[in-house]
């Protein structure tokens, strides 16, 4: 039975399966978390940011038809 567990042992020993980590961890990045990123915040919330917890939003006047310009 020493053989057969030594050539088993070997065999396991020369295969070297992968490590058991967990699938997020402390250095896991931001995105896989679902952590805070300043920079896609201040993006989405443009010059209400800081100001106002609602994302800031362009006012429907500010565009015009091209279709029909006079709507």
């Amino acid at each position: 039975m020493d053989c057969l567990n030594q050539r088993l042992e070997h065999q396991v020993r020369r295969v070297q399966p992968p490590r058991n980590i967990a699938p997020v961890d402390a250095v896991s990045p931001q995105v896989k978390i679902g952590g805070f990123n300043q920079a896609a915040l201040r993006q989405q919330y443009g010059p209400n940011f800081g100001k106002s917890a609602m994302p800031y939003r362009p006012s429907t006047g500010q565009f015009s038809n091209p279709i029909h310009p006079g709507r």
